[in-house]
């Protein structure tokens, strides 16, 4: 297969462009997978005084003040939620709109070569 002059500008400028997608999506900082919350306890926490720490132990005390502190929760996000921690313009942040525009690039790409074919 012969690849004519006006062929070959147009896969460079596809190949640029995409890499370009992937300079500005930068997936090498890794991604934001999961987030972290807590949640508040309706327990009760011990007054924290010599008095109630012998009354109760040692253990116990400090059984009862872990009850009574917040819990902390992390949950996954799912993949259409995921984020580049080091992205440079934020929709390029999701690996859903940088695949989006690396498949808009190959096809815009791939009209140019069939469109710039020889007659």
């Amino acid at each position: 297969m012969n690849i004519y002059e006006s062929q070959r500008f147009g896969l460079f400028a596809a190949f640029t462009a995409v890499l370009s997608v992937l300079v500005l999506h930068f997936p090498f900082d890794g991604y934001v997978t999961e987030y972290t919350y807590t949640t508040p306890s309706f327990t009760k926490c011990p007054a924290a005084n010599l008095e109630t720490m012998r009354d109760m132990g040692a253990e116990k005390f400090n059984a009862a003040i872990k009850d009574c502190q917040d819990t902390f929760v992390t949950k996954q996000i799912p993949f259409s939620e995921w984020r580049s921690n080091g992205a440079l313009i934020y929709w390029f942040a999701t690996p859903f709109h940088a695949i989006l525009a690396i498949i808009f690039i190959g096809l815009v790409g791939g009209v140019w070569l069939w469109a710039a074919r020889p007659k």
